[in-house]
């Protein structure tokens, strides 16, 4: 299978060409001292702008098969046809040529009713799993609300006193977060997985409050310590 790729840039072979059309031969190589070419072919007549600028299409004469990417990055030297001066070569991985054949051969295979049946299954799962996930996550997000509130409230107000100990509990308060965050990406989204781990969050959760509010008493009676009798 050929198709077309565009290269563009500025091409030092090509430079004492500017404002001019050249006839310009590109040349597709496996590494970058490689003497054969895997692929080469002369495009007619290619405008070429300031310091060597231009966009070459290659494939458009000879086919440019998507098997010369079998192997990436290629090394496509460019120069004027005719000089013997190929220029340096610059490493290219034909992308665009790679991903349209594996959509191609995709589109060949669905029409030919090539999905095995595995996938077939898998698809046909598909639609009841997202709305599984979606359910799932949104239960999460209200019981991570309700946790972030409850957290909140429990909180004791600014005391200096009491500084240590609530960057202790802050930083606890963030691994919690941090573990969180993580909910975002289990595999294959198993929803189970995540409601066990809210379930000890929320239970981690439960006991940093029952801690912060034991600190109540100890704080207010340090408080009025410092405040008397000197």
């Amino acid at each position: 299978m050929s198709e077309l790729l565009v290269v563009g840039g500025r091409f030092p072979g090509l430079r004492d060409h500017a404002g001019r059309q050249a006839a310009v031969r590109v040349s597709l190589y496996a590494t970058p001292g490689d003497d054969a070419p895997l692929w080469t072919d002369v495009l007619p007549a290619i405008p070429v702008g300031e310091g060597g600028a231009a966009h070459l299409v290659l494939g458009v004469g000879a086919p440019l098969p998507a098997t010369v990417f079998v192997r990436y990055p290629r090394y496509l030297a460019v120069s004027v046809d005719g000089c013997g001066h190929l220029g340096p070569r610059r490493p290219v991985t034909g992308a665009a040529l790679r991903l349209g054949a594996r959509v191609a051969a995709l589109e060949n295979s669905g029409a030919a009713g090539g999905l095995d049946d595995e996938t077939r299954r898998m698809l046909a799962r598909l639609p009841s799993r997202l709305r599984t996930l979606a359910d799932g996550y949104a239960d999460m997000h209200a019981r991570l609300v309700a946790l972030e509130d409850g957290a909140a409230a429990a909180r004791p107000g600014p005391d200096a006193a009491s500084g240590n100990r609530l960057t202790v509990a802050e930083d606890r308060l963030q691994r919690i977060e941090d573990q969180v965050e993580d909910l975002v990406g289990p595999p294959h989204g198993e929803v189970v997985t995540m409601a066990r781990r809210v379930v000890a969050l929320e239970a981690e959760v439960a006991a940093l409050r029952a801690v912060l509010a034991r600190l109540g008493d100890p704080l207010a009676t340090a408080a009025t310590e410092s405040s008397g009798p000197q």
